[in-house]
């Protein structure tokens, strides 16, 4: 079995477990400021800029991995210059 295909189910069982915590959070939480000078986001743009941007951080941390090692990594959904594939 290959490694990619051991970590894709974990990977979507913590999606899946990140997004039912994201729905219990309420909304007055996502707003909260530590300090009165502090900026605020949406919900949305929060769940973007953390959890989106985390993941899309560690995909590319395991293809760096996946590349080191000689393992052919799945080709990604835009066209990258990558020599050690096909």
């Amino acid at each position: 079995m290959a490694i990619t295909d051991a970590l894709l189910p974990e990977f979507d069982q913590e999606m899946a477990t990140t997004r039912r915590v994201l729905e219990r959070v309420s909304d007055d939480t996502l707003g909260w400021k530590p300090h009165a000078k502090s900026w605020s986001m949406p919900r949305a743009a929060c769940v973007r800029s953390f959890v989106m941007n985390h993941v899309i951080h560690h995909r590319g941390q395991l293809r760096v991995y996946l590349r080191l090692n000689n393992i052919p990594a799945a080709r990604s959904r835009r066209r990258v210059r990558d020599p050690a594939l096909p």
